[in-house]
């Protein structure tokens, strides 16, 4: 541990105007003087330092060390008790204050700054410092006098054995407080006198640390209280005790934590099994004084620890003594500065922690460990009484009596005949059952206790516990696991038992605690509800939230209803969620009926993977009162291709206690006319129905069709549930001839795109690099994983007694990055249904627009059929671009697509457009222009090399340009603004 100089000033708080009653250094001075010479009995002394403490200016407190010994602090401020610590028999050395005395100085001065800035001590103590000004004051009594007479350090001698450090006491590291707490506590009892075992541990300055205990004796008649030359006796018990913790050792610092000692008293030094970790945030003030005067008064000192505010970490010590005043006496182990300390209000805020029941293995000590059943619950037979019985003698143990008592009546005695082994355990049942199911809602006070003569340790022969047994609950019940909230009935049943299993805890969804899970493998674990009174002929809703954590793998949750609390009679499933990823709270509601009216009980299985984790909170169970008939689902496809009348079809369920039947609903398409009809069918209490309109929807048309289906009961004012909405999207089908180019004028709707594997790389539709026209579709680069990307198309409409063709323009953004392309067809929409190869280019490094075409094809039957781009090039690589797609019916016996070049113009055209070519022969050219169907709009038959033909009145949209000769048929794409 490291050596500190007191600071006596802190600068923790910004300045602020101060009113309070001010203690001055003159008053201070009478107090501590009045006060030691009372104390000490002794009026020969004298003052030989003063020292102050402050925050910001404002005095905390004052230390006043006294001559022949002595010292005393006394608070600044007289809304303190005066005396804040003392001792009789030591000095105060500022030069050697222990870093736990500097941490509980700090806690002190901090605590007063408060009360005398911010005024939080409303209660004067000015009585008390006029007592001890008046002299009318009674000394302060040690009840229990100092326990440890040792007086021991960290550094030289006591270090002897401590890895060597260059930088270290006398060449080596410091011992650690915890070691040194412990070894002064070992001390007092002068046990063991020989360990046992052995450990091996890895520092992290100092490399590999081991002891071997079981081959060392304790020479405890060499150890003296104060060391002032080596010692080898000493330094051994340092030495292991640090092993034994895992000691961090360093030059001036060594760390471990005193919770250390919970495993390695029992396990290396033969101390009982009864030894305990404490922590004071578990206790009230008084509640945690009362415990450390327990173990005072038992004769046991107790190992203390606390942690300072400014550093991160703890710091160990020995608490011993206390006085009539509730000081506690403690003995930091750095050899000075001993004393007396108000504990109250004054401790550590970041913690306080002790172990207690330190002590060597009694006779004959048997404990009853642990309360295993029954729990409260709804009780309807006679139940076993189990309980975990230790045996923390040295020596095996049997014939040991042991009894039970039920709200003080007479005592059940029996004997446990079995041998329990020497520290071992085992679970007991009681031969005679008790039955707790009269009188529901009792509250039975449950005594278990042992009774074996020899036993020299009581404190741990007797369990006492409350079972209630609970009676069952009529809807509306709820149940968030708050603190506040009587849990009783409830409960977990851990059936793969592995320990790990549901809990409560702090993280729930509006208060902060909730019931939880976290396994490390499979799951089979069980949260029942407490018993439910329900009745046939209603519908209940059951709602809670659920959630798993952001990374854990897919989670499973099973919900059962039965009539009994146990895992084989929960056999009807009311939901099942085998899916769930959501790391934020969601709610699920779920409505059931019973089928006979009594008693019910409900249970959430998780059985999800290893490293599964569920939180459940908030539950609530309702009857389902009022009316509500609410919609389910619908049959309409969202999106499909040709469709024509298409029935309405709908899914109704009754969301109430109550038959209902002559339902209103209807439907309105795009906020038109409502098409009104009615249910006349009943619809039983929890039921559903499949219910179809009368009359169906026209969906022939093109386009989006906005669908919302309602209901309109009288008295169903739950309205949240009484609304379909949908939206249709048809897809009238495309008729070859077809071209694609992508441009804004363009319907692209129909079409999809693909990102099978899921990287931020797809197809997009660009603005820029066309071929003629600016836009184009765009495969984007890969990176680390290769392309599988589709575009597919809309829906063809193909015949099996046409012969087709497709071509489009293609081309790579460099040659050193070549890319893959595939083209299929399929009979859907989805990716896994392409599967016929229709053209493969493996290797594209053109940089210039290429055009391609597929050979001859035909489809097997009439039909809708899909065309999809495949890019499947390696990864690493850059852009592949497509433009111009054309899909095209073949004239029997010519390809009647061939790349004459024809200049169209201007295209988007207005009012006319204007046709070139050069390498046909001077022969009649039929020009004919149709619709985007297939229809003719107008044609001009010309051997002129430059025709011209008028479009004003043609409407907006995109047309089809069909040049057909004695050679071939050539079709162009014409845009019309």
């Amino acid at each position: 541990m490291k050596k500190y100089l007191f600071a006596l000033f802190i600068s923790t708080f910004f300045g602020y105007n101060i009113q309070a009653n001010n203690v001055t250094k003159e008053t201070a001075t009478k107090v501590a003087t009045a006060f030691l010479k009372v104390q000490a009995n002794n009026s020969n002394i004298n003052i030989s330092n003063i020292y102050t403490e402050s925050i910001d200016n404002v005095t905390t407190f004052y230390i006043f060390s006294f001559s022949p010994k002595g010292f005393v602090i006394v608070a600044a401020d007289d809304n303190i008790n005066p005396i804040l610590g003392y001792s009789v028999t030591s000095q105060f050395d500022k030069n050697n204050i222990p870093t736990q005395l500097q941490g509980w100085l700090q806690q002190y001065s901090k605590n007063i700054y408060n009360v005398i800035t911010l005024k939080q001590n409303s209660f004067s103590h000015a009585n008390e410092w006029e007592q001890i000004l008046s002299g009318k004051f009674k000394s302060a009594k040690s009840l229990v006098t100092p326990l440890c007479t040792t007086r021991w350090d960290q550094t030289c001698w006591y270090n002897e054995l401590c890895p060597l450090d260059t930088l270290g006491t006398c060449g080596r590291a410091v011992t650690g407080c915890v070691a040194t707490a412990i070894a002064q506590v070992m001390k007092f009892w002068n046990y063991p006198i020989q360990g046992q075992g052995s450990h091996l541990y890895t520092s992290q300055w100092h490399g590999v640390q081991s002891a071997d205990f079981g081959a060392t004796t304790y020479d405890w008649a060499s150890m003296p209280d104060t060391l002032t030359s080596s010692n080898l006796a000493v330094a051994t018990l340092m030495y292991h005790v640090g092993v034994s913790v895992n000691m961090d050792y360093y030059d001036n610092s060594s760390g471990s934590n005193l919770n250390y000692a919970i495993n390695s008293l029992p396990n290396y030094f033969k101390y009982s099994n009864n030894i305990e970790f404490v922590n004071r945030n578990n206790y009230s003030d008084s509640t945690w004084i009362e415990l450390m005067k327990y173990e005072l008064n038992a004769g046991r000192p107790v190992l203390y620890q606390g942690w300072l505010d400014s550093v991160p970490a703890g710091h160990a010590w020995v608490c011993d003594g206390y006085d009539s005043n509730n000081f506690l006496h403690f003995n930091w182990g750095q050899m000075g500065n001993e004393g007396y300390y108000e504990i109250g209000n004054f401790i550590f805020n970041s913690s306080n922690q002790a172990v207690i029941k330190v002590m060597p293995i009694v006779s004959c000590d048997i404990a009853l460990r642990n309360f295993l059943s029954p729990v409260s619950a709804t009780f309807s037979t006679p139940s076993i009484i189990k309980v975990q019985i230790s045996n923390y003698d040295s020596l095996p143990h049997t014939n040991i009596p042991v009894s039970y008592t039920i709200d003080g009546g007479a005592p059940i005695n029996e004997i446990i005949s079995s041998s329990i082994a020497a520290l071992s355990d085992t679970i007991y049942e009681f031969i005679q059952p008790f039955d707790f199911s009269p009188n529901p809602g009792h509250i039975y006070n449950v005594k278990v206790y042992s009774s074996l003569v020899c036993d020299g340790y009581k404190d741990n022969d007797t369990l006492s516990i409350s079972i209630e047994n609970v009676a069952c609950v009529n809807p509306p019940y709820s149940m968030g696991f708050e603190p506040s909230e009587n849990i009783n009935g409830w409960l977990v049943n851990d059936a793969d038992n592995d320990n790990n299993t549901w809990s409560f805890g702090p993280g729930g969804n509006s208060e902060p605690t909730c019931t939880y899970l976290f396994n490390s493998s499979q799951a089979d674990d069980w949260l029942i509800s407490k018993c439910l009174q329900l009745e046939t002929n209603k519908l209940y809703k059951l709602s809670y939230y659920f959630k798993t954590c952001l990374y854990c793998p897919n989670q499973t949750l099973s919900i059962f209803i039965g009539n009994q609390q146990n895992i084989a009679d929960l056999t009807t499933l009311l939901a099942s969620y085998n899916n769930i990823t959501n790391s934020d709270y969601q709610k699920a509601e779920i409505y059931f009926p019973v089928p006979a009216s009594g008693s019910y009980y409900i249970g959430w299985l998780a059985d999800g993977v290893a490293d599964n984790s569920l939180v459940l909170d908030d539950i609530n169970i309702t009857e389902q009162n009022s009316i509500n008939v609410g919609l389910i689902s619908t049959t309409l496809p969202v999106e499909s291709c040709n469709l024509q009348q298409e029935n309405v079809v709908v899914t109704v369920k009754n969301y109430c206690s109550t038959i209902l039947n002559n339902i209103p609903i209807s439907y309105s398409v795009n906020g038109g006319t409502p098409v009104i009809d009615t249910i006349t069918t009943p619809i039983n209490i929890g039921d559903s129905l499949i219910f179809t309109f009368t009359t169906p929807i026209d969906f022939s048309a093109n386009g989006t069709f906005n669908i919302a289906i309602y209901t309109s009961l009288t008295n169903d004012t739950l309205y949240n549930n009484d609304t379909i909405n949908i939206t249709v999207i048809n897809h009238v089908s495309i008729l070859p001839v077809y071209t694609m180019g992508f441009e804004p004028s363009e319907d692209f709707s129909g079409w999809k795109i693909y990102n099978n594997n899921n990287d931020i790389y797809k197809w997009n539709i660009i603005s820029n690099n066309g071929r003629t026209q600016p836009y184009c579709i765009r495969y984007d680069y890969s990176s680390w994983l290769p392309a599988d990307d589709w575009f597919v198309s809309s829906c063809i409409n193909l015949s099996s007694s046409q012969i087709y063709k497709l071509g489009f323009w293609y081309k790579a953004e460099a040659s050193a990055w070549p890319e893959k392309l595939k083209v299929f067809i399929g009979n859907d929409q989805n990716t896994s249904s392409l599967t016929t190869l229709l053209l493969n280019l493996p290797n594209i490094i053109n940089i210039n627009y290429q055009y391609a075409e597929t050979n001859n094809f035909t489809v097997p039957s009439n039909g809708l059929y899909y065309i999809g781009w495949y890019c499947y090039s390696d990864s690493n690589m850059f852009n592949l671009y497509i433009d111009d797609i054309l899909i095209d019916v073949m004239i029997t016996g010519i390809n009647n697509l061939y790349n004459a070049e024809f200049q169209i113009y201007p295209n988007p055209c207005i009012d006319e457009v204007i046709i070139e070519h050069s390498n046909i022969s001077k022969e009649e050219i039929k020009y004919e222009i149709q619709n985007i169907s297939g229809k003719q709009i107008t044609q001009l038959i010309s051997k002129n090399e430059k025709v011209k033909i008028l479009v004003s009145n043609f409407s907006d949209g995109i047309y089809i340009l069909k040049i057909t000769s004695n050679k071939g048929v050539v079709v162009k794409k014409l845009v019309k603004q």
